[in-house]
């Protein structure tokens, strides 16, 4: 196994107004592209059509939903952990996982369970436990119970194998502000 280095290529600040629907996404199932030979991982939650095909890409599907752990306590059930759902892409291990903010299944917190996903290269974790949704900036549920909107979450996430054998992570994270506007943030960063 090479050593890895991160090195910062670009942070691409590019705010813009997206418009955004999650309409397309089946409750409970993640749909990811990967072509093994390029480590190359499409996540792209416009993108979750199970029929969709991408030439040189395979399709795969989790269902993140069947992932989440509930106990039971008092005659009645919570939320309490996920097992991970692990599959390799070349050099990338995808690590799926269900994630929540509000650990009652009748809960009325106003946010929806969602999936998480981890890469890993290796021993060493290149991106992160990200929510796979659209968050809203300023909700406190959210930051608290999982991470600050939208460092912790995203709805694009794409990795390429380098020409030198390094691999390069782009991220896109769209969140809604406080005055409900739709924005996003991309970034990209190369591992060695």
């Amino acid at each position: 196994m090479r050593a890895t280095k991160a090195i910062l290529l670009s942070s691409l600040l590019s705010v813009s107004v997206a418009a955004w629907s999650d309409s397309s996404i089946e409750r409970g199932k993640l749909v990811y592209f990967c072509d093994k030979i390029h480590s190359a991982v499409l996540l792209d939650l416009g993108k979750q059509d199970t029929a969709l095909k991408i030439p040189g890409y395979e399709t795969n599907v989790v269902n993140w939903d069947d992932l989440l752990i509930l106990k039971q306590r008092e005659n009645s059930s919570f939320k309490d952990s996920s097992r991970v759902d692990s599959r390799y892409c070349g050099q990338v291990d995808v690590r799926i996982e269900s994630g929540y903010v509000n650990s009652d299944p009748n809960g009325q917190s106003g946010a929806d369970d969602f999936p998480v996903v981890e890469l890993r290269m290796g021993d060493r974790t290149i991106l992160p436990r990200t929510g796979l949704q659209v968050c809203e900036q300023g909700d406190r549920m959210e930051s608290y119970f999982f991470g600050k909107c939208p460092d912790a979450w995203a709805s694009f996430i794409k990795t390429k194998e380098q020409p030198d054998g390094g691999l390069q992570i782009s991220v896109t994270r769209k969140y809604l502000t406080p005055d409900d506007s739709e924005k996003q943030v991309s970034s990209s960063i190369s591992i060695q």
